[in-house]
């Protein structure tokens, strides 16, 4: 278990396949950094609007919801 409260969950947690965001805000778009390229970030409260999930998508070429990151889902990448 990871306390993102006291620990930097990004230099923890790398290269992950998968990440379930309950608390969003900046843990959101800091979870991003934690997935490796085709991850997929799933997530049940907003982001911040600093870093919109859509550009973060794309950079990391992560898979999130189409409602966020847009078609086609993974930030350019075609897959579903």
């Amino acid at each position: 278990i990871i306390d993102y409260n006291k620990d930097d969950f990004t230099k923890i947690a790398r290269d992950m396949d998968a990440v379930f965001d309950t608390v969003g805000g900046s843990v959101q778009s800091r979870s991003f950094d934690s997935l490796k390229p085709g991850g997929r970030l799933a997530w049940v409260a907003a982001g911040e609007a600093v870093r919109p999930a859509k550009a973060l998508c794309t950079e990391r070429r992560v898979i999130g919801s189409p409602t966020a990151c847009g078609p086609p889902y993974a930030g350019g990448t075609g897959r579903p």
